[in-house]
């Protein structure tokens, strides 16, 4: 904003209350073996979506900002593992292309959950880009997400600034 430029009350609400989602997968997902799987997260997993950024029925792996600007995503994947779990891998993707950084655990010992949190700073224009939280497990077969006990897989989204 410069000087002399019009202020709109969407400018002073948004600096005020900015725009923030936060999703808690409510159910268990099948992610197969050393495959990307977009989370998903449907009916009960918004705690937090202050600009309606996120549709529980349609796209559910996805938020989809209708403010242009930089955001913060951060995820966590957590997979009921029973030990069998030898590499879990966590990224945000864009458009559904994986944007830097990835997280990976190596778990190597026998736990039941095992979980790898990820996070970048994304440009969204405010109309077609959309996030994700991908997650790449190599177990030998598939396995499920955890989404009970406080364990679950969360994706959030908080707005940062204009571009």
């Amino acid at each position: 904003m410069a000087a002399g430029d019009i202020i709109f009350w969407s400018d002073v609400a948004d600096a005020i209350r900015p725009p923030i989602t936060r999703l808690t997968q409510q159910v268990s997902q099948s992610m197969a073996n050393a495959a990307n799987s977009a989370i998903t997260f449907g009916a009960g997993s918004e705690e937090i979506d202050t600009h309606g950024f996120h549709d529980t029925a349609v796209n559910t792996s996805r938020i989809t900002p209708n403010k242009p600007g930089r955001y913060r995503a951060v995820g966590t994947v957590n997979v009921a593992s029973s030990g069998a779990v030898t590499i879990l891998t966590a990224f945000i993707g864009k458009n559904a292309v994986a944007v830097q950084p990835f997280a990976r655990t190596k778990p190597g010992t026998a736990v039941t959950t095992t979980s790898v949190t990820v996070s970048a700073i994304v440009e969204m224009n405010g109309t077609t880009d959309f996030v994700e939280l991908y997650g790449n497990q190599t177990s030998g077969a598939a396995l499920g997400t955890q989404a009970s006990g406080g364990v679950n897989s969360v994706l959030e989204l908080e707005y940062l600034g204009v571009q």
